[in-house]
């Protein structure tokens, strides 16, 4: 009997041993150990179903059943960080499993406050590769909440998690700790509205998920670097209408759970990059009636565009009034924090329309925030904006945008339209400008380039608060000028214009406020100074008038000061370059500096009489000058500026009086020139083709390529070639032929 005994006890050791699924029923919160206890041994279950109420102490049990990762980060960014110091198996002090719990089904669980801290995150310092340095003295005890499946609630090599039917929030990462390439299914129950952040994040091998009927929210990063198994199912064929709110990094690298999401058409929030790698090449159209926010996709690490879309038509509605069908404050509150907003990469650029509305501005703001470079090269986009309201840009945001015929703004940010050829219409709405890039800034000068490309521009327009804005820009005939708090200075004239009409406003511009003006054909000059530089360079002016003033006198569109009557001229004011055909010409006594700034590609030899002692701002620009006939033996004071271009054309040459080349080789900026002096054989003669030598070297400018001969005086040719310098064998008397141009030269 006692054998027979023995044995029945050895059988049920036995089963015991090899038993997988335990049922418990915890009456009373914090005994689920000893439940488990009185079915099985601990070292031997691998699945349970768990009945009743659980606290914290409860938790603590089945995650000593399971294998986990040890240690788990939650929090921190950088090198410092929280970590979670789990109880789970092999780690447990005094009571040690060997973690083969695989099944948990939580359905029919209740979570209830109280009990033990479930785990404990410590601040840590890592190296960078998770490693840890050092632990700091803060520590975060997690602890259960009524109906609330908390952080890192779940861990261990878990293959299949059903979380409590009477759940009705579930908390970031609550299965953080479980092994990635362990979890297969997961069933989260209707009463929960919205998926966690980091849900699950990271994990391999899922075959299936059951979500929630009525869902409101995926948070983010919930199915980041998640990827499904072959098969995978869900128990939904789409997701529902109710879904208005996707996280930042929600699909992440991720998996192809968005497929179930094909239409996107009720969302209200997208965060950045939550839907990168979505492919979306089916969809033709997108209309979201109430959208908030439209996150950033910016290329990932290898280049690729993290979402893509070919939509034709997206039609946007921003409005909070789609949040009131929202429950979950979370959501809400996370969106209260967020500006109506259109981020990088949420459209590319085959996208043609966008018709972008605010519905009650009132309550709500008037003001659409969009990112830099978000609608970056749409060549094709036309964006429609109701009047009254307005678009906060950043660095770039419609560079490109060739089709856009009007902007409201309510700042000015660097190359914010830069390139857009059809804008005509700028309207701005305060008299904030984007000014720094860096601990130094930008230069005012440098905005004029913002708007490179709005060849079509006409106007400026600002509301009456920003005209006469004690700091900022402001606006006045179309113009843009900015107010440093001191004086009012133009900073662009609108680059579409074909007529200018100058005033006394226009006396003070920043370098560059005319620097695009191509469309220019008519100056009409009005009191007051003006640009001579800028004036210059249109290049196609075609006639300048001037009103009834005191100052100046116009005679065939060249602009002259007043004399002492009406009939007479004082100084050159400005040559302008249209007006020159010619290719020699002979400075005057009176000119004021700068009167000859324009390129006048016809000129190719200026004449200096010895009456000028002193140059400035002399044709700084022209292209194909190469010849300066200076008449004095002393050479006048030349500026920096003038014959700038010139002076750095290789082949230029100076013709100074016999005698007087030492002179001008040493006199600053004249030094840089090739000085020669008059020759009684046949000079340097006139014309596009220059030659000249210095000591042996023969110099020849305006051969544009062609073939060079040079021949001695006996007709030997001792070069034949085309470069513009050539050293030759001895001093003599020697014959230039290029084309149809026969040029003597004397050599020393």
């Amino acid at each position: 009997m006692k054998r027979i005994a023995l044995l029945a006890i050895l059988a049920f050791t036995s089963l015991i041993a090899y038993s997988k699924y335990v049922i418990v029923n915890v009456e009373i919160p914090g005994t689920l150990d000893y439940e488990v206890a009185k079915q099985a041994d601990w070292k031997t279950v691998d699945s349970l179903k768990v009945i009743g109420g659980i606290n914290g102490t409860d938790v603590r049990t089945y995650r000593r059943m399971g294998r986990g990762r040890e240690p788990a980060i939650v929090g921190g960014s950088g090198k410092h960080h929280y970590y979670i110091y789990n109880e789970i198996a092999g780690t447990y002090v005094g009571n040690t499993t060997e973690g083969k719990l695989k099944y948990l089904d939580l359905s029919e669980a209740n979570i209830v406050a109280g009990g033990d801290a479930y785990a404990t995150a410590v601040y840590a310092v890592s190296d960078g590769d998770e490693k840890i340095v050092s632990v700091g003295g803060h520590t975060k005890d997690c602890y259960t909440e009524d109906n609330v499946v908390g952080s890192l609630m779940l861990s261990g090599e878990f293959s299949e998690v059903i979380f409590p039917n009477s759940a009705t929030r579930i908390d970031a990462w609550p299965i953080g700790s479980i092994a990635w390439e362990s979890l297969k299914k997961v069933k989260v129950p209707d009463s929960v509205r919205v998926l966690p952040e980091m849900l699950l994040w990271g994990f391999e091998n899922l075959e299936y998920i059951e979500l929630p009927s009525v869902l409101e929210g995926i948070g983010s990063q919930a199915f980041s670097c998640t990827n499904v198994g072959f098969g995978f199912k869900m128990n939904i064929e789409k997701f529902p209408e109710s879904l208005r709110y996707i996280g930042a990094g929600a699909f992440y690298k991720g998996s192809n759970i968005f497929d179930y999401l094909k239409d996107i058409s009720n969302l209200v929030y997208i965060g950045n990059n939550a839907l990168q790698s979505v492919d979306s090449r089916s969809w033709t159209s997108l209309r979201m009636p109430s959208v908030v926010y439209l996150g950033s996709h910016k290329p990932d690490e290898y280049g690729r565009r993290q979402f893509y879309n070919p939509w034709e038509i997206a039609d946007l509605t921003f409005s909070r009034e789609a949040c009131k069908s929202i429950t979950d404050t979370r959501i809400l509150e996370e969106i209260a924090k967020k500006p109506f907003f259109i981020g990088q990469g949420f459209f590319t650029p085959v996208l043609r329309s966008v018709k972008v509305r605010i519905d009650n501005p009132e309550m709500y703001g008037d003001t659409i925030c969009v990112e830099s470079k978000a609608f970056k090269d749409f060549s094709e986009l036309n964006l429609e904006i109701p009047e009254g309201q307005w678009i906060r840009p950043e660095e770039s945001s419609f560079e490109g945008c060739a089709k856009l015929e009007s902007l409201p703004l309510s700042k000015v940010s660097r190359n914010v339209v830069k390139g857009c050829s059809s804008l005509r219409t700028l309207n701005l709405k305060t008299s904030k400008i984007d000014t720094k890039k860096d601990e130094y800034g930008y230069r005012l000068e440098d905005v004029a380039g913002w708007f490179e490309g709005c060849t079509s521009l006409q106007n400026f327009n600002g509301p009456a608060e920003l005209v006469g804005a004690k700091v900022g820009l402001v606006t006045k005939d179309g113009c843009l000028f900015y107010n440093d708090g001191e004086k009012t200075r133009l900073l662009i004239y609108p680059w579409g214009r074909k007529n200018m009409d100058y005033t006394e406003d226009f006396a003070n511009h920043y370098d560059g406020a005319f620097k695009y003006c191509s469309e220019i054909v008519a100056f009409n000059l009005k009191s007051g100074d003006f640009p001579v530089r800028e004036m210059l360079n249109f290049p196609n002016l075609k006639s300048v008038t001037v009103e009834p003033s005191t100052r100046y006198k116009v005679i065939d569109d060249i602009v002259y000061e007043k004399g002492w009557t009406d009939e007479e001229c004082g100084a050159l004011v400005c040559y302008p370059e249209y007006r020159v055909s010619f290719e020699t010409l002979t400075i005057e006594n009176s000119w004021l500096p700068y009167a000859f700034y324009g390129k006048y590609p016809t000129l190719r030899t200026v004449i200096i009489p010895r009456t000028i002692t002193e140059i400035k701002g002399l044709l700084p620009n022209a292209e194909n000058l190469l010849k300066i006939v200076c008449e004095s033996t002393t050479p006048p004071t030349l500026d920096e500026e003038s014959l700038q271009y010139t002076r750095k054309k290789f082949g230029a040459i100076v013709v100074v009086p016999k005698g007087a080349s030492s002179n001008y080789k040493k006199a600053d900026y004249w030094k840089e020139f090739n000085i020669i002096e008059y020759d009684s054989v046949d000079d340097v003669a006139d014309g596009a083709v220059v030659v000249a030598a210095d000591g042996r070297m023969l110099m020849v400018a305006g051969a544009d390529g062609q073939r060079i001969d040079v021949f001695s005086a006996d007709g030997r040719q001792v070069y034949s070639g085309t470069d513009s310098s050539v050293e030759l064998p001895q001093a003599g008397v020697y014959v230039v032929r290029t084309g149809a141009v026969v040029k003597k030269i004397a050599v020393r």
